[in-house]
């Protein structure tokens, strides 16, 4: 799972987020399940960047996008469950090898 986060109140959505959004998706050869998080949405007055903008970016590198405040606990739980729902966990361990008793002589 990758989380690409950022702050609503800087304009970083179109340069480092789209550079590492790029990067991941030039380098994996699978998909891997990601979203696209905005920060700090109680501070909705200081925004640089629209919704409309942050819609259409998410659609365009086919990422869910969720708006959270930490501070107010918004949509926090949302994203956690977008997260207990997508994360591929590994396969469990294989058994153990089984132990070959045949080279073992018992007494008679």
């Amino acid at each position: 799972m990758i989380l690409y986060v950022y702050d609503l109140t800087t304009n970083n959505l179109d340069t480092s987020v789209d550079r590492w959004v790029s990067t991941v998706q030039n380098h994996c050869r699978i998909p891997i399940p990601s979203a696209l998080v905005c920060t700090k949405s109680d501070l909705e007055t200081e925004r640089r960047i629209s919704p409309v903008a942050e819609n259409v970016y998410a659609k365009s590198v086919n990422l869910e996008l969720f708006r959270v405040s930490s501070k107010h606990n918004q949509d926090i739980d949302e994203l956690r469950q977008y997260i207990a729902d997508n994360v591929q966990l590994p396969p469990p361990p294989l058994s153990p090898t089984p132990v070959s008793y045949t080279h073992l002589t018992l007494p008679t």
